[in-house]
């Protein structure tokens, strides 16, 4: 690889180093992302905004469920510990634990295969 060009562990594209920012903590000095896919996440990982919404002349709060993408009640999702929610629903967030516990056990039980169909 030339000296002038990085490779982006995002993309995988090699650009020139100007399309880098400054990270003092890497050996090389700059960050691992470009800055396209840098700010491609920044912008993603937004929090969720909580939307009012008037039922029956009382005022719940909704938010988008950043998994599934449907308009639910704020109570549908789950406390993070921080005074806040989880981005994703309890229905989506045991989806994930499921999945998880599935794969984890056929690890376990040394069934490759069978964590592989899971995935």
């Amino acid at each position: 690889m030339q000296r002038n060009k990085k490779q982006c562990s995002y993309c995988k594209e090699s650009k020139d180093l100007d399309q880098f920012h400054e990270c003092k903590g890497n050996p090389d000095g700059l960050q691992s992302r470009c800055k396209p896919c840098n700010n491609r996440t920044r912008n993603t990982n937004k929090k969720t905004l909580i939307i009012p919404i008037e039922i029956d002349g009382e005022m719940i709060d909704h938010r988008y469920c950043k998994k599934c993408e449907e308009l639910k009640t704020l109570d549908q999702f789950v406390k993070n510990g921080r005074g806040g929610r989880r981005a994703s629903c309890s229905v989506c967030l045991n989806e994930k634990h499921r999945k998880s516990y599935a794969i984890r056990k056929a690890l376990k039980g040394s069934k490759q295969d069978r964590a592989r169909e899971i995935a």
